[in-house]
């Protein structure tokens, strides 16, 4: 379900004249990162978060 989901956001979007999709999604999200995989993302960069509370993070 998520996977046709995002093929029916990212399908309006180009309808609608897009014409680049970007996602941000953390690392450690297996299951989300299979799924834009398969919908022919792939990874650009990494974030790095910093916080001065190492806590916060």
């Amino acid at each position: 379900m998520p996977s046709r989901l995002c093929a029916r956001m990212l399908t309006e979007a180009h309808q609608h004249g897009a014409k680049h999709a970007y996602l941000q999604v953390d690392s450690d999200n297996h299951a989300a990162r299979a799924i834009y995989h398969r919908l022919g993302f792939a990874d650009a960069y990494a974030y790095h978060y910093r916080a001065r509370d190492p806590v916060a993070a």
